[in-house]
């Protein structure tokens, strides 16, 4: 890849042009990419959501929310299959004094996904409007292998539904 920044703070500029070499994913092991959250009632490929993402993850309640991340090193079960199972778990961001005394349940949705196997698999879901309250949360994406057992997660993501 190739690194292009250009930055202009109080009227002086910089440039830096880099050639940039990233890891591939390991398609022995398991992983999963950043999570991705739009507003919306579909889910289209990764740059489109990507696109939709809002900068301050904030989202309007009452309105559907979709998910997008991308799944890599799924064992293939039997006849070109790929067998995982999907925990998206929306945390409440509470205080600690509100953990102490028993903070709110997290809202999850799972899914066990049966779908032909490539090496990269996308993740979608639609989450209905009503179905996540309005409130801050901790935001992950876990996925485990069935055939291996092997279970990955995405870094968290704090966002806020109002």
């Amino acid at each position: 890849y190739r690194l292009a920044l250009d930055v202009d703070s109080a009227g002086r500029r910089g440039r830096l042009r880099e050639t940039v070499r990233l890891p591939a994913y390991s398609r022995a092991s398991l992983g999963v990419s950043s999570l991705i959250l739009a507003p919306g009632d579909s889910v289209a490929d990764r740059e489109t959501t990507l696109a939709a993402m809002p900068a301050d993850l904030a989202y309007p309640a009452g309105q559907a929310l979709s998910a997008y991340a991308e799944v890599y090193g799924v064992s293939p079960a039997g006849e070109g299959r790929a067998r995982y199972r999907v925990r998206y778990t929306f945390r409440p961001a509470e205080s600690l004094l509100r953990r102490l005394l028993g903070g709110a349940n997290p809202v999850v949705f799972e899914f066990t996904r049966d779908a032909p196997w490539r090496i990269v698999l996308p993740e979608r879901i639609v989450i209905a409007p009503g179905r996540l309250p309005p409130g801050r949360y901790r935001v992950t994406l876990s996925v485990t292998d069935i055939p291996s057992n092997v279970k990955s997660e995405t870094v968290a993501l704090d966002v806020t539904v109002r």
